[in-house]
């Protein structure tokens, strides 16, 4: 009896350890950060501006505008969880193409921006990427998609709430990050040891704007169910669009078809 017990004490000491390290560690399991760009728009044929971005907390925010030849909308994205905006020029890329302006930014710690991410900081980085359109370029805002992937999606629906764009679109995203850690440690009380929140199925009701959805089937990293059940807590669902491939290919394995809807909407929604 007192090995069972030695034994059971231990096992519970070790799980008790596991739990306070998820819940310290937390930031270094959300954020992967790459300060190193491996690469600018003009790789890409592409004109574009350096922006640096001022903070109300005081960070310095590194962003590309990307501006179109001919056209009123102008898309704000924002990307996954890992990386930095060099990683995305083939979106950004197929944005321009189809005659969209495209601003992109990284979080704070992520490229060339200041800090280190954190929830709260993401959402102000979007806040002053908002105003560097609206203040700056004095772009308006029923011109302004808002696009967001994976995390992304996140921090966009976050700014929806707090803003008034045109249009919301979310790719691969999920609906808190609590059901993310229930997915993915099914063994640990997840529930109670998120302190990284990212509610965007408590906020997604809130969004007056046109919302635009798409998630893969196949996403290995966001379950599909979590897409959708984000995408049918809108008060406005567009489109909700079945994909196909890992969390990290979708948008290119959509391919011509998926960004012609994705061309349709930001068109519909910015009245262009």
């Amino acid at each position: 009896m007192r090995t069972l017990v030695s034994t059971l004490t231990a096992v519970l000491l070790l799980y008790a350890g596991l739990c306070a390290v998820v819940y310290l560690a937390q930031p270094s399991l959300i954020y992967y950060p790459d300060r190193q760009l491996t690469g600018t728009p003009a790789d890409r044929g592409l004109a574009f501006e350096d922006v640096t971005l001022d903070t109300a907390d005081g960070e310095s925010i590194h962003g590309w505008y990307v501006p179109a030849v001919e056209t009123a909308s102008h898309v704000l994205f924002f990307h996954g969880n890992a990386g930095n905006i060099s990683h995305r020029l083939d979106t950004v890329e197929i944005l321009q193409r189809m005659g969209h302006a495209v601003l992109i930014v990284d979080y704070r710690g992520y490229g060339r921006s200041s800090g280190r991410p954190s929830e709260s900081g993401t959402y102000a980085d979007a806040a002053a990427a908002w105003d560097y359109l609206r203040d700056t370029l004095g772009v308006k805002p029923q011109r302004i998609v808002l696009y967001g992937r994976s995390l992304g999606g996140a921090v966009a629906v976050w700014l929806a709430t707090n803003r008034k764009p045109a249009g919301l679109i979310i790719e691969s995203t999920f609906t808190r990050m609590a059901d993310m850690g229930a997915h993915h440690y099914p063994y640990l009380p997840a529930r109670w040891l998120t302190r990284i929140h990212y509610d965007s199925l408590s906020r997604m009701p809130s969004v007056r704007c046109s919302v635009f959805a798409a998630h893969s089937d196949e996403d290995e990293i966001v379950p599909f169910h979590l897409g959708r059940k984000l995408a049918e807590s809108a008060q406005d669902l567009a489109q909700f669009v079945t994909l196909r491939g890992s969390h990290n290919d979708s948008f290119l394995s959509g391919g011509a078809a998926y960004h012609r809807a994705l061309d349709a909407f930001i068109r519909s929604a910015s009245g262009n």
